[in-house]
Order: C-alpha cells, then structure tokens, then sequence
C-alpha cells in the first residue's frame, strides 16, 4: 500500500485518508489485520464510521481470501487411490 493513507491521517485529513484507503482496497489491497489493527499509522481513522465500515467489507473479502486459499485439500500421497 503506498504510505499516502498513513501520512493523510498523521496530519489529521481523515477524509483525505479514507479516499485513499478505499481505493487501495478498490485495487486489491485487502490486508485486514494490517489495516484494521497493526498499522499504527492508521490509529487516526480507526474509529472512523466510514472506516469501520470499509473494514467490514475488507474483512468478508479477505475471508473469501482465506477460504479459497485454503479450500477442498487434495490427499496427499498416502492416501487411498
């Protein structure tokens, strides 16, 4: 993600942050942990309605994420033909 959402909120342009935030999210950028929690940079917006509800959407994508990755697991070598 460029830093540009994080500098944004440092200096108080929430809304400005958010723009951003959104279209990284737009493009693909659906790290949840780092957004919703580990990016300390971002604690500005954090309690932001309009963030809280991007993160509810980032979150269903990376679930979507997790699942496909994840998915029907193919047997291993082992197992019976």
């Amino acid at each position: 993600m460029h830093p540009v959402p994080q500098c944004c909120a440092l200096v108080g342009e929430l809304d400005e942050s958010l723009d951003w935030l959104e279209r990284a999210v737009s493009r693909g950028f659906i790290n949840y942990p780092l957004l919703s929690s580990s990016d300390p940079f971002l604690d500005a917006v954090r309690d932001q309605d309009r963030f809280k509800e991007l993160m509810e959407d980032v979150h269903r994508q990376w679930e979507t994420l997790d699942a496909k990755r994840s998915g029907p697991k193919s047997p291993g070598p082992d197992a019976p033909a």
